[in-house]
């Protein structure tokens, strides 16, 4: 596409292209071609072999998808673009038993300049069944609706998909807005309706997904969340005032190894889960208190319906806020030291500057075979090892950087006293 501002409706692939000549849509170069979006859904893809690239796409208040792909839409690449202001801005779902598989969402920046106020789900990345997606070195930031009970998720993989792949991303749940409950990056989101799964089959939500080398920032609830997600394997990834690693349900099973938690790792409800050499920056019963705090405002959420003639809306309401500050409380409290702890762990967090107040911190002996490079795609040093997302020996700690250019390496190193 040549430079310029295009308004757009809806448009809807008719065929697809092959292995070797992808129909492709792009700017020659990036950050040239704005298209501005007004319908539900901008691009619907339904046939394999579309690529997209270098674009910039915004919505409205009322849209919801940039990128809708579905049936047999295998092989599609959504690459180097800017996503601004959609409900979900790419979603992936099966239709009439075909599923999308192999699709590559690689070095976008995803963002929502102000809360959507809607009641439809608002997530980033949404993706339901299909095989082997790679969701990889991205930037979401500020998803979220106005109700305060709703649950949004900046990635996720559910739906009986398999063979999943979360890594390098840079997601910070607000940034510039916060509302509801923010979570991260999960495999299992909140659940699937058995229409809608893989094969009609929800028992696993998703099975042998990875998460690796992310860096997850400022949400209210968990950084990384596991539902019925089997053989998972979740490594070096950072997570910074967060409530951590959240597993629940079975048949989730994780090994959970080198990762820097800001927060704590749970297995609730039948989750099984393998942990070694992780840090997190809270112990013992008090950082779970505000996880606590979350369950107590989603269980007396509908005692006004339950109980009407004695408890008004506006109760439950008042108690919703108290049950919160209380739990924030204790958590951020001398006893709990859970935010601030991690907080404290690094020399400035809001501004994106993950270098550590303490080198010893994060060193550590064991290393992960299998995970060769970090955050910034740079080769991991051999002979020295580094928990978390950055090896900090050889990447920078600004993950900033992150945000301003996706695909290129940063060569830039923390600036530390080796």
């Amino acid at each position: 596409m040549l430079p310029g501002k295009y308004k757009l409706g809806r448009f809807e692939s008719r065929k697809g292209g092959t292995t070797g000549a992808p129909i492709t849509v792009k700017a020659s170069m990036p950050d040239t071609v704005v298209i501005q979006a007004s319908r539900v859904e901008t691009f619907s893809i339904y046939h394999s072999y579309w690529v997209f690239e270098n674009l910039i796409i915004k919505g409205t208040a009322g849209t919801h998808h940039a990128f809708h792909i579905s049936k047999n839409a295998d092989h599609v690449i959504i690459r180097n673009n800017k996503l601004i202001n959609f409900h979900s801005h790419i979603k992936s779902n099966g239709s009439q038993g075909q599923f999308p598989d192999f699709g590559l969402i690689e070095g976008n920046f995803i963002s929502n300049d102000s809360i959507r106020k809607t009641s439809q789900p608002t997530s980033p990345i949404d993706i339901v069944g299909g095989h082997q997606w790679v969701i990889r070195n991205n930037v979401v930031t500020d998803f979220g609706r106005s109700s305060k009970k709703s649950v949004s998720y900046g990635i996720f993989l559910k739906g009986n998909s398999i063979n999943g792949l979360i890594e390098q991303n840079l997601v910070i749940c607000s940034q510039q807005h916060q509302s509801g409950y923010r979570i991260g990056i999960s495999l299992g989101g909140g659940g699937t309706g058995k229409a809608y799964c893989e094969k009609k089959n929800c028992d696993h939500e998703h099975r042998h997904g990875t998460i690796k080398n992310n860096v997850v920032l400022n949400c209210s609830d968990a950084g990384i969340y596991l539902k019925k997600a089997s053989d998972s394997k979740v490594f070096h990834n950072t997570l910074i005032n967060t409530l951590g690693i959240d597993a629940q349900l079975v048949p989730t099973s994780a090994i959970i190894e080198n990762n820097y938690v800001g927060g704590v790792i749970q297995a609730r409800k039948g989750a099984t889960v393998q942990r070694k050499n992780n840090i997190t920056s809270a112990w013992g019963w008090v950082p779970y208190a505000e996880t606590i705090a979350q369950y107590g405002v989603r269980r007396v959420s509908d005692y006004h319906v339950k109980y009407p003639t004695i408890i008004k809306k506006w109760q439950v309401e008042m108690a919703q806020d108290v049950i919160r500050w209380f739990g924030k409380w204790v958590a951020d409290s001398p006893l709990g030291l859970g935010r601030n702890a991690a907080l404290a762990d690094f020399v400035n967090v809001a501004y994106g500057d993950l270098t550590p107040t303490s080198l010893s911190l994060l060193k550590t002996d064991y290393q992960i075979n299998s995970v060769k490079k970090d955050f910034w795609g740079n080769t991991r040093n051999p002979d020295l090892s580094w928990l978390g997302a950055i090896d900090i020996s050889n990447s920078s700690c600004d993950v900033t950087r992150k945000i301003h250019n996706r695909m290129a390496f940063s060569k830039d190193k923390c600036r530390i006293e080796q």
